[in-house]
């Protein structure tokens, strides 16, 4: 069994780079240009919507905000560069995308963010993951099966944590947390170890991806109940959308 956060897990530390090329987006920062890839562009065109991005900005009072499923670091600085934010969590396991994720906290000069490579399962050690070729958001630990792969698809190897190791790293938070899960299906499995975490209790705001052809939508609205929340707003139409879950 492995002994300390250390091992669990490995953090981030790309060297920045002067010299990347960054990208103005339509969420107000600056990004390192990332041109193949499909996610990068819907930063730059503001193609997520602003319901999370606006409210991220609002938050008026300490927060603690977790990203699962970070990619590029979107959500993660926009939740830095509110001043009321005093630690980010952001958990992205494939190394090339983390390391843009790096970039991006750079040259938007955020202090308080700690990329961690590393998806949220059910298990501490090591699997695989199918990514597309041009497209980082589209990775998933469904597996090729789940995903009607094509030729650019392919699966590469990742670390995983668990619940026990989610919470070493962020211990007794000193004020409410948010929550922002994207993991293309693989959310109600990180909800259940968020759940298992001393710190839950002080989660005010679970913010996830719904495909009702991957997840059950019924089975996480109870898991939220069951803990407290009492609000599900749906974002988003058809069987594909996000939700915003909180505690009156």
């Amino acid at each position: 069994m492995l002994s300390t956060i250390r091992d669990l897990m490995h953090r981030v530390r790309t060297p920045f780079t002067p010299k990347v090329n960054s990208v103005s987006s339509a969420y107000g920062i600056e990004l390192a240009d990332n041109p193949t890839d499909w996610t990068f562009k819907f930063y730059v065109r503001g193609s997520y919507g602003f319901y999370l991005s606006d409210y991220l900005k609002t938050v008026s009072e300490p927060f603690i905000f977790l990203d699962i499923g970070a990619n590029q670091g979107l959500y993660a600085v926009l939740a830095a560069l509110n001043p009321n934010c005093r630690k980010v969590y952001a958990f992205e396991p494939i190394e090339t995308v983390a390391a843009f994720m790096a970039h991006n906290v750079r040259l938007n000069r955020c202090r308080n963010v700690e990329i961690v490579q590393a998806a949220v399962s059910d298990r501490i050690g090591r699997t695989q993951i199918t990514v597309r070729e041009g497209h980082s958001g589209a990775a998933s630990l469904l597996g090729i099966n789940g995903r009607n792969p094509d030729q650019l698809s392919q699966e590469v190897e990742i670390r995983t944590i668990d619940s026990q190791a989610l919470g070493r790293l962020v211990k007794k938070p000193n004020a409410r947390v948010i929550v922002k899960i994207d993991v293309e299906g693989h959310e109600e499995v990180v909800i259940n170890q968020l759940q298992q975490c001393g710190f839950f209790n002080q989660v005010t705001d679970v913010f996830y991806e719904c495909n009702e052809s991957w997840i059950s939508p019924e089975r996480i609205k109870e898991r939220l109940v069951a803990r407290g929340f009492d609000q599900f707003e749906k974002i988003g139409d058809g069987k594909h959308y996000d939700v915003h879950a909180r505690k009156s």
